[in-house]
C-alpha cells in the first residue's frame, strides 16, 4: 500500500507540471524527471529573483550597445561591458597624460621667459601653476 501512495504522489506531481506526457516504464526515471524539472524551475526563479540579468542589460542599454544577442548570452554581456569600461578607462588615461604633456610644458616655456622673474620683483607673485 505504501508503494501505491509514493506512486500516486509522483504521478500527480508528474501531471502537474505537465512531465505525464512522456511515458515513463522506470519510476526511478520518471522521479529524476520531476526533480530536474522543479531545480530548474528553482533555479530559473532564482536568476529572476537575484536582478543581475536585469541590472547588466540596464547597464547595457545606457552605454547603448545592447543587442537581443545579450539577452541569451551572459558571458558576451558581461565581456561587451568590460570592453566599454575598460576602453573608457583608457581613453580617460590617454587624456590625463595629454593634458600633464601640455602642462609641463606651459611650465616649461614660462620659466624660460623672464615675465616669473620679473613677477617676482614686482609683487611675489607666482604663476597659477
Amino acid at each position: 500500500m505504501a508503494k501505491n501512495i509514493w506512486k500516486e504522489a509522483i504521478e500527480e506531481q508528474l501531471e502537474i507540471t505537465g512531465l505525464d506526457a512522456m511515458e515513463y516504464k522506470d519510476p526511478k526515471e520518471a522521479l529524476y524527471h520531476l526533480v530536474h524539472y522543479q531545480m530548474e524551475g528553482a533555479y530559473n526563479e532564482g536568476v529572476r529573483a537575484s536582478g543581475w540579468k536585469e541590472a547588466v542589460l540596464e547597464e547595457l542599454i545606457t552605454w547603448h550597445i545592447y543587442s537581443k544577442e545579450h539577452e541569451n548570452n551572459p558571458k558576451k554581456a558581461l565581456h561587451d561591458l568590460a570592453v566599454v569600461n575598460s576602453d573608457v578607462a583608457i581613453y580617460f588615461h590617454e587624456q590625463k597624460k595629454w593634458y600633464k604633456k601640455l602642462k609641463n610644458k606651459i611650465i616649461k616655456i614660462w620659466y624660460n621667459t623672464p615675465f616669473p622673474y620679473w613677477l617676482y620683483k614686482i609683487g611675489k607673485i607666482q604663476p597659477p601653476f
